[in-house]
């Protein structure tokens, strides 16, 4: 065998050993990590008449989360945020609204599964300002906040009468945060309650008044009511 053939030959064979060497030495490919398939299992609580906190139990392997928030049944007209913590306290919201919210799992930059949606319905405010501001012989002027003024479906329902329970003389109603009462009596004291009625996002109710009940008076003398009170009831 010519000498430039075996040394050919032999170069092949180093070759190939060295090859298998390296083959058996390298490290296998790092494992890619599985997306969470676990949602986190979410609950609200502290729900105001701007604001709700929502919280979950952490995942595992979690470096963040992803919370999806709105007024829409699937959470999401509102946007989404990322928190690191295990608990979010949304506010600056609506009063008397429904809100809803998910929230997934973020493991090695990959998004988990969301968890199944929650819902809070923000609170209605007490009424406490309810004022007799115009008081005449047959007419007066009432005015309270106007936190719900124009607000669709909601209306301000005022309760009112010469009867200490403010109901003698029927039910009235106004979107706006103000109203005149007409054709009352002369030289009588008249009661009046204030309560907010809403069909928005729930069953229309009859909630409990919450009020300051103004207690005025009308006579011969025109102008502002000379005899308001406040007693608070529900």
């Amino acid at each position: 065998m010519p000498a430039t053939f075996r040394l050919l030959v032999l170069l092949l064979a180093l070759t190939c050993v060295s090859g298998w060497a390296g083959a058996e030495s390298a490290s296998p490919p790092a494992p890619v990590a599985e997306i969470s398939t676990v949602a986190p299992n979410a609950a609200i609580s502290n729900v105001t008449q701007n604001s709700f906190q929502v919280r979950w139990e952490p995942i595992s392997g979690a470096t963040r989360y992803e919370l999806s928030y709105g007024t829409d049944p699937n959470a999401g007209n509102r946007g989404t945020l990322f928190v690191t913590k295990f608990a979010h306290l949304f506010t600056n919201l609506l009063p008397n609204t429904n809100y809803n919210v998910k929230v997934r799992a973020i493991v090695a930059g990959r998004a988990g599964a969301w968890s199944s949606i929650k819902s809070a319905s923000t609170q209605i405010p007490v009424m406490t300002d309810l004022v007799a501001d115009d008081v005449r012989d047959t007419t007066a002027h009432l005015t309270w906040s106007g936190i719900y003024s124009d607000l669709p479906d909601t209306v301000y329902e005022i309760s009112y009468g010469t009867d200490p329970d403010a109901s003698a003389d029927g039910l009235i109603s106004s979107m706006k945060n103000f109203i005149t009462l007409k054709s009352l009596g002369p030289e009588s004291t008249y009661f009046v309650k204030l309560r907010v009625r809403t069909s928005r996002h729930r069953p229309l109710v009859k909630p409990h008044f919450h009020y300051h009940a103004a207690v005025f008076s009308g006579g011969c003398a025109r102008g502002p009511g000379r005899s308001i009170a406040g007693n608070r009831r529900h």
